[in-house]
């Protein structure tokens, strides 16, 4: 969504919500890293696709929810 839908209404000031809840995925990172592998099979017929995305964590002393978002990101797969 751009600009993005504002999330002060829903307990979390500042934050944005950038990309739509298509897929939702929960993991547990580790410290302050998280990684969620994204496999996609070696075809040519990939290219061109977007993948929009945006995490969201719990943070209890951040906001009155106790949430808080990223900014979203997307990525464009090429055929190099």
């Amino acid at each position: 969504f751009d600009p993005g839908i504002d999330l002060s209404s829903n307990g979390m000031p500042g934050c944005w919500q950038f990309v739509g809840l298509d897929v939702v995925t929960t993991f547990l990172p580790s410290g302050s890293v998280g990684v969620v592998p994204f496999q996609l099979p070696n075809s040519i017929t990939f290219g061109g696709a977007e993948v929009r995305s945006q995490s969201a964590t719990l943070s209890p002393a951040t906001t009155p929810l106790g949430v808080i978002t990223s900014n979203g990101i997307e990525l464009v797969l090429g055929t190099y």
